[in-house]
């Protein structure tokens, strides 16, 4: 993703993250050194677990840095739950 970021960033370009909270939660300090701006899709997947998902702080992070953007998309219900 850093080198894609690298190839972009002249063009003016964002990266599009499509992760599960638990890999944001491990990409967090390379996210950070991304050079262009993120969309985060579907809403960071933090529908389920919202503010309680260390993801969350990751996100909260990225976004008051303000290069980055949650995509509010693919807000589906749990369909799991009774």
């Amino acid at each position: 993703m850093e080198a894609m970021a690298r190839w972009i960033e002249p063009l003016g370009w964002h990266l599009q993250v499509y992760m599960r909270p638990d890999q944001i939660v491990e990409s967090a300090a390379m996210l950070k050194r991304i050079p262009v701006p993120l969309v985060f899709d579907h809403m960071g997947q933090l529908g389920p677990f919202g503010t309680a998902h260390p993801a969350y702080g990751v996100l909260r992070s990225l976004l008051d840095g303000g290069r980055s953007w949650v995509k509010l998309s693919g807000a589906y219900p749990d369909l799991t739950a009774g």
